[in-house]
C-alpha cells in the first residue's frame, strides 16, 4: 500500500510537538520555535474555520469549536498513526531476530 503526504502529516504534526517539548525543556531557546509553531498552526486553524463556519455552513456558532475539533482529530490521527507504526516495526523486529 502506497502512503500518500496527506496520511503523513498528522504523524510529524505529533512527532514535531513532542520533540520540540522535550527540546524546550532541555534548553529553554527552543521556546520561540515552538511558539512559532503553534501560532502558525492556531492561526490556519481559526482561518480554516471561519471559512468553514461562514462559507460552507452559514453558521458562524460552529466558528468556535471547529479549532477543537480539528486539533482533536489532527492529535488522534497523528497518534495512531505512530502508535500503528511503532507496532509494526516491533513486529517486523521480532521476525528478523526470532
Amino acid at each position: 500500500r502506497i502512503i500518500s503526504v496527506r496520511q503523513l502529516v498528522p504523524l510529524f504534526f505529533v512527532f514535531y510537538i513532542i520533540s520540540l517539548l522535550v527540546l524546550v525543556l532541555l534548553r529553554a531557546s527552543f521556546v520561540y520555535p515552538y511558539l512559532f509553531f503553534l501560532g502558525i498552526y492556531c492561526i490556519l486553524s481559526f482561518s480554516v474555520s471561519l471559512f468553514v463556519a461562514a462559507i460552507r455552513d452559514k453558521d458562524l456558532r460552529s466558528f468556535f469549536w471547529l479549532p477543537v475539533v480539528f486539533l482533536v482529530i489532527h492529535l488522534s490521527y497523528g497518534t495512531g498513526y505512530l502508535n500503528g507504526l511503532m507496532k509494526f516495526l516491533y513486529r517486523q523486529s521480532g521476525k528478523v531476530s526470532g
